[in-house]
Order: C-alpha cells, then sequence, then structure tokens
C-alpha cells in the first residue's frame, strides 16, 4: 500500500484491512459454519459419508465425484493419500487421495474433512475410500510415515501394498547444505532404481556420504520405498 498508493499504515489495520476483503469475497466463517446443519441434513437425503458426533455437531465429511469415482479404472492402481491443516478460523484438516491417469497426470479421487491426524479420522477416510473405489488388481497405497495411516491401512486394506513416499525414508541428521543435497540426489536415483545392481550401486554412494542411512532405510523396509524392493508395480 505504501510502495502503490503511498499510504501508510500498521500491521494491525493492514490485518483489518484484508479481514474485511475476504468477508466481502467468501463471506464469514461463522455464518457459513451455521449453514452446514441444514446442508448436512439435505446432504444425508442421499449421501451416506457424512459423519456426525452424538450431539448431532459435524465431525467429518468425504467428497468424492461420480467423475473420479468412473475415472478410476482407467487410472494406474496407485492411491497416494496425504493431510494438510485448514488455516480458517475453526481449523481441522483436510485428508486426501490421489492417483495417476493414464499420461502420469494427477487425477484427484477424494477429499474429506476431519477434526485432526488421528486413528479414528484416518480409519474413517480409507473406510470410505474403500466403499467408493473398491480394490483393484496389484493395488498399492502411497503415504507418509504418520502412525495413524499406518494402522489404518493394516486395518482397512489388509491385502494390498502399503508404500512409503521416498523423503519417508531419507531423514537423517542435519548436514551442510552440499552434503544434503548430494544425499538428496543419490537417495532419488536409488528410490528410482529398477535392478538389483543399480540399486547396491546408489546404496554404496549414500554409504560413503553417511554410514547412518543403510541402517534406518533396512529398519523401515526396502519394499516399502524402493521401487526394485516394490511388491507391486508402484
Amino acid at each position: 500500500m505504501k510502495d502503490k498508493y503511498g499510504i501508510k499504515m500498521n500491521y494491525m489495520k493492514a490485518w483489518r484491512s484484508k479481514e474485511r476483503a475476504q468477508t466481502q469475497l467468501h463471506g464469514n466463517a461463522k455464518e457459513s459454519y451455521n449453514l452446514l446443519p441444514r446442508y448436512l441434513y439435505m446432504l444425508r437425503k442421499t449421501n451416506p459419508n457424512i459423519e456426525k458426533d452424538d450431539d448431532d455437531s459435524f465431525k467429518y465429511a468425504f467428497v468424492a465425484l461420480n467423475a473420479a469415482i468412473k475415472g478410476w479404472p482407467n487410472c494406474k492402481p496407485i492411491i497416494v493419500v496425504d493431510g494438510t491443516f485448514l488455516k480458517a478460523a475453526y481449523g481441522g484438516t483436510l485428508l486426501t487421495a490421489n492417483t495417476q491417469d493414464a499420461e502420469s497426470k494427477i487425477f484427484p479421487l477424494a477429499s474429506c474433512i476431519v477434526d485432526s491426524e488421528n486413528d479414528k479420522s484416518w480409519e474413517w477416510f480409507l473406510k470410505k475410500i474403500r466403499e467408493a473405489f473398491g480394490v483393484r488388481e496389484c493395488q498399492c497405497l502411497i503415504s507418509d510415515g504418520h502412525e495413524s495411516i499406518i494402522k489404518a491401512t493394516r486395518k482397512v486394506f489388509p491385502e494390498i501394498t502399503h508404500g512409503y513416499a521416498s523423503s519417508t525414508s531419507c531423514r537423517t541428521s542435519k548436514q551442510n547444505s552440499r552434503k544434503m543435497q548430494s544425499i538428496s540426489e543419490c537417495h532419488s536415483l536409488r528410490y528410482k532404481s529398477l535392478h538389483e545392481m543399480e540399486f547396491e550401486f546408489h546404496m554404496r554412494e549414500l554409504d560413503n556420504l553417511d554410514k547412518r542411512i543403510r541402517p534406518y532405510t533396512e529398519k523401515i523396509g526396502h519394499e516399502k520405498w524402493s521401487r526394485y524392493h516394490s511388491e507391486n508395480n508402484r
């Protein structure tokens, strides 16, 4: 505002101005949440994917568009799940499920609003994914190493392969930036390796950079993150 219009203002005035502009554009968060009971009541008439607490308050909401459900059989049998914080006034967490289409482009499958990333919320989300999309041959699920996802996958998808994102297997202690970049590059090549000789070559490169990496990744399980060791074609 100072550079463009020559207007000087303190931080709080700028913050209040931003809040007022967002309210004019998107409405008031409290008023929007007050509309939820009526909206969800009508939605439950034809959609069973709403969960409420004992006091009839909103708890979880699952959304999977019909286009995503119909498109799933033509995508790769891989589902990648993750969670992120909602920064609105009432907080909460957004869980998402995505896959790749035939051109390796991201194909959104489903999303879910929950209170936080915990055992109950992840189990509920994965149950809804199974109800909506079923289970395909050679299917696998990819996630980070969150304990709640691991527990929920064992319960809801015991028959499919559960692998981790490559970053989960490359958490080391603080390194200088150049060494960390070398580790990241070697790890990426090792993760993508399709043959044993190639995998072991990059593994030895990592051994030379940091002896702690091999024991750590072996403890996780190479089949959880490595393409070569994966039980399915991830």
